[in-house]
């Protein structure tokens, strides 16, 4: 099987929304989501580093695993940057919000999340869990300030018009990139999901940022409950293809 870090080095892992746009490899919430599933696995089972840089982790995982992804919409960014300035959303308005209110504008992100997936997810956090959310999310932010390569935010545009849910994981199309069409389509890459979540957990052993990987079966499962509550909540009247 093809090296996840080489299919994913010169495009991020972006989110199955049917928003998005170009072509694409896809999984619920993107790469950020994946990589908070591990983490927030991790301190489930209390394998997380003391006084953990999560600002490192990031910053490693994007420059030798995969690019960062974090993706909102056009109505969530409007409601989270009104709280700061009265211009209209642009990457130099949003970049300004950040540097000059940080703390206050990830509370107002999260709190107007808009990503679908991590929305959902973000609802059942326990207060530890919620915490790290709110802690990556900044560390994101941070590492975006400096390096907009490897940790690319993007706003999607429009409202929810998708006509099927696209499977990749047959054995000749797994890793290939979902082509954008004129009609919108979740696109869902479910062997490189668990190929990342496999890369990612050995990675942040290794660079001793875990004192362990989480278990992988619990991994598996908690990955997989999720996803079909997103696609139960966001397309459950959809056809499904599998590619």
């Amino acid at each position: 099987m093809t090296n996840i870090r080489d299919i994913l080095k010169e495009q991020p892992c972006t989110c199955i929304d049917g928003r998005t746009k170009g072509d694409r490899i896809s999984i619920p919430g993107g790469s950020f989501a994946i990589l908070f599933t591990v983490l927030n696995k991790a301190l489930e089972h209390k394998l997380l580093k003391e006084e953990l840089d999560l600002t490192s982790v990031l910053k490693d995982v994007a420059a030798n695993v995969c690019p960062i992804y974090y993706h909102s919409d056009e109505k969530s960014m409007h409601a989270t940057l009104g709280e700061f300035t009265n211009d209209q959303f642009s990457e130099e308005t949003l970049e300004q919000a950040v540097r000059v209110n940080s703390k206050s504008f990830v509370s107002s992100f999260l709190n107007n999340l808009g990503c679908g997936h991590l929305n959902l997810i973000s609802k059942s956090l326990g207060t530890e869990s919620s915490h790290l959310l709110s802690e990556l999310t900044k560390a994101f932010w941070q590492n975006w300030l400096e390096d907009k390569t490897n940790f690319q935010f993007d706003s999607l545009e429009g409202s929810h018009e998708e006509k099927s849910v696209m499977i990749f994981n047959s054995e000749e199309n797994w890793n290939k990139r979902f082509q954008e069409t004129p009609e919108q389509h979740f696109a869902y890459h479910v062997t490189v999901e668990g190929e990342l979540l496999k890369t990612i957990s050995k990675f942040l052993v290794e660079n001793n940022y875990l004192l362990d990987a989480p278990p992988l079966g619990d991994l598996e499962k908690q990955v997989s409950n999720q996803n079909e509550n997103t696609v139960r909540a966001l397309a459950s009247d959809l056809p499904i293809v599998h590619v």
